[in-house]
């Protein structure tokens, strides 16, 4: 059985030991109770007169008006679920479409019930009164509120042990110090044209963890005193987590978002704005934002730890409709150690932009590199590509490391590179899982051990540049595997190219002038077929094995020239009408096919 009251004179008189007519312990003893003469209500409610005349009502209820006297510590509607019977809560439902005013609460809430308002609900907006601060809508117990009319008190709405507020109309504004106050895991959401503001805080919590979503628009108002205390949406004891929608707008004269206590998270699609900053998190804690592209921060982000700290705070790259671009990491993104695109997100980081040593870049997803990445430490890499993210360094884009230069793990990744990778101290690119490495003409790949190593899986590295291992290496595939590696006219392999075995292919790509390969056999190492590809033009010294096999593109016009001949053991393969093997200095073109 739920109850409705009001003080006479419009204040309640709190004393231990519960309601002794009903044996409720929720709620307070009263002085004096209202007669069924006060208050109008929606037809259809029936309305029951107790000793000292209590109202009682069960099922859905659509109070339109219910107010008291009006003091500063009355209460407008007072909601308990207590069934006397059971000596237990149950679920209440009250719909509010008129006016609710109040001083300490508009409406008092106790019980698991729901509250819904389209009308207007008012709690004292000046400052505490026998200690308490006027509330519009306050809920003891973990209940629901809906929002879609208009709540104002010095704080707009209490959720004290969770609970969630769904709020597409106005909670709080420029009467209120706090819109919403969450504590004890409560849960926001704010609908699209819903207002939540405070000229303190748009939505804050103290205790428990703190989780907002928002699609409207949440605010701080203050313009005098220490700005730097202002937020939109403030998680200071447990951390919390905040999304903020496309269509979200966090705005604060202080700082947009600020979490503290533990490790926070918040998501932006939107706009989130802060004077001071746009969003900051606390110390110690591993924090985490997410950015999409075309999100917009106004003020500075602070992943709230040092690059060298024991803990690291993520800046998180998410996937969108268009890729985003990465500008400002170190100064309007500080404190963020490790940065990570998400698997199928796609992200720039645009020319003269810079992640010096210290951050950690983990790519997922795709990041064009137009700028510079340096990685640090003995186990430091420029950039990790992992669970078969790709990774493009453009011909501005320069990546260095002191153990890699770029590194791969997890699945299967792909590098294309046009600028300038490099390993102080180990491979310049080294992928665990197997993947395809590209370097392009004007691309350099260079490393003291190797220039290029895939391990754990089939590897293909396909260049028209420069790879260098310092050590002897430039190339290192895996045995038991497939692999292939393909090279276009103008290649340069400083070190040894070790296909990895007798299922490898060493591929002679078509390019603009003919190829030359020299050291096959010495340089070139641990390869069963040589593929000519179609209308390609190459020059091939050194000796071909018996167990090695000459492909031609079937039906091309490919050239191959042998300047040993008498080492040419191999087997030819594909050969046919259009094609030309050139052996020490005479040419036999193919007409059916055979060498004659």
């Amino acid at each position: 059985m739920a109850m409705l009251r009001s003080g006479t004179d419009g204040r309640y008189r709190a004393e231990a030991g519960g309601d002794p007519t009903t044996g409720d312990p929720t709620m307070p003893t009263l002085a004096k109770y209202v007669t069924a003469a006060s208050g109008t209500y929606a037809s259809g409610v029936t309305l029951t007169s107790w000793t000292n005349d209590p109202f009682a009502f069960s099922g859905n209820v659509n109070a339109v008006k219910y107010s008291d006297a009006g003091g500063s510590h009355s209460i407008g509607l007072y909601l308990s679920a207590y069934d006397a019977s059971t000596k237990g809560l149950i679920n209440w439902s009250v719909t509010n479409k008129g006016s609710i005013t109040g001083g300490q609460y508009g409406v008092e809430c106790h019980g698991p019930g729901t509250l819904v308002n389209s009308g207007a609900v008012t709690g004292f907006v000046g400052g505490p009164v026998y200690g308490q601060y006027g509330t519009g809508v306050g809920f003891f117990q973990a209940g629901k509120l809906v929002n879609s009319g208009s709540i104002v008190g010095y704080v707009g709405v209490h959720l004290e042990t969770g609970g969630l507020v769904t709020n597409s109309g106005h909670i709080g504004g420029t009467l209120s110090q706090i819109g919403i106050r969450l504590d004890n895991a409560a849960v926001a959401t704010n609908a699209s044209g819903g207002v939540i503001g405070g000229l303190t805080y748009g939505i804050v919590a103290r205790y428990g963890f703190v989780s907002v979503t928002n699609a409207g628009t949440i605010q701080a108002l203050g313009t005098g005193g220490a700005k730097a205390n202002y937020a939109a949406i403030i998680g200071s004891v447990n951390g919390g987590a905040v999304t903020n929608l496309a269509a979200g707008v966090i705005t604060s004269t202080g700082v947009g978002v600020v979490m503290g206590g533990s490790a926070g998270t918040v998501v932006n699609a939107g706009k989130i704005t802060g004077a001071n900053y746009a969003v900051r998190f606390g110390a110690g804690f591993p924090n985490r934002l997410v950015i999409d592209p075309g999100a917009v921060f106004n003020g500075k982000a602070g992943g709230g730890n040092l690059l060298t700290a024991s803990v690291a705070s993520t800046l998180e790259l998410a996937p969108g409709t268009a890729p985003g671009t990465l500008t400002g990491v170190g100064s309007k993104y500080a404190g963020f150690a490790d940065i990570a695109v998400d698997a199928g997100a796609s992200w720039v980081l645009p020319v003269a932009n810079t992640i010096i040593a210290g951050y950690s870049v983990m790519i997922a997803g795709t990041l064009t590199n137009q700028g510079s990445m340096t990685g640090s430490g003995t186990t430091g890499a420029g950039a990790t590509v992992q669970g078969g993210g790709w990774l493009s360094n453009a011909s501005s884009g320069h990546i260095t490391g002191v153990k890699y230069g770029v590194r791969g793990i997890g699945a299967a990744g792909t590098l294309t590179n046009f600028g300038v990778i490099a390993a102080a101290g180990g491979a310049g690119a080294a992928f665990a899982a197997g993947g395809t490495i590209g370097v392009g003409a004007g691309g350099t790949i260079s490393g003291l051990t190797y220039g290029v190593s895939i391990a754990g899986g089939a590897g293909t590295v396909v260049s028209g540049g420069t790879v260098i291992g310092t050590h002897g290496t430039a190339v290192s595939l895996p045995a038991g595997f497939g692999n292939r590696v393909e090279v276009y006219p103008g290649a340069v392999f400083t070190g040894k190219v070790n296909g990895g075995g007798t299922a490898s292919t060493l591929e002679l790509a078509l390019g603009a002038a003919a190829g030359t390969i020299t050291g096959f056999g010495t340089q070139y190492l641990n390869f069963g077929t040589i593929a000519l590809d179609n209308a390609a033009r190459w020059s091939v010294a050194g000796p071909v094995a018996a167990n090695q096999t000459i492909g031609f593109f079937p039906g091309g016009t490919g050239q191959l020239t042998f300047t040993n001949p008498g080492s040419v053991a191999g087997v030819v393969t594909g050969f046919s009408p259009g094609e030309t093997i050139a052996l020490a200095g005479f040419i036999r073109s193919a007409t059916n096919g055979t060498i004659g």
